[in-house]
């Protein structure tokens, strides 16, 4: 496996991202790229976004997630990297009683939201 964390930036707007990328030289078929976006509000660090894509190497089929925490929509992209337009995209609403805060990030895929582990 290579080293997961790929980058860690601040934007202009005082965002922060950290990015993972998860790709193995065996033992998988998959690999995965992973985006946190955190802004400091609220006197911490609440998660305002997530997006990641998976590939399955041999198929080529693809799901991209990208979740907006702050106004809990999500959307569902699934195609395949052979084409140049999704097979499908499903938007969801979610409930979500307070944002995730970067203090309680432990590790990486933990947070469980509609199925899908941020």
């Amino acid at each position: 496996m290579d080293e997961p964390l790929s980058g860690l930036s601040i934007s202009e707007k005082g965002v922060l991202q950290i990015d993972f990328r998860l790709w193995y030289s065996a033992g998988s078929w998959t690999m995965s790229n992973h985006t946190y976006r955190f802004r400091f509000q609220n006197n911490r660090f609440e998660l305002i976004g997530y997006d990641a894509n998976e590939t399955h190497r041999a198929t080529g089929e693809t799901t991209d997630y990208s979740i907006n925490s702050a106004n809990r929509k999500m959307s569902i992209t699934k195609g395949d990297m052979a084409e140049d337009k999704p097979k499908s995209v499903e938007w969801r609403t979610f409930k979500l009683d307070a944002l995730k805060t970067l203090e309680a990030l432990n590790k990486p895929f933990e947070w469980e939201l509609e199925g899908i582990y941020l």
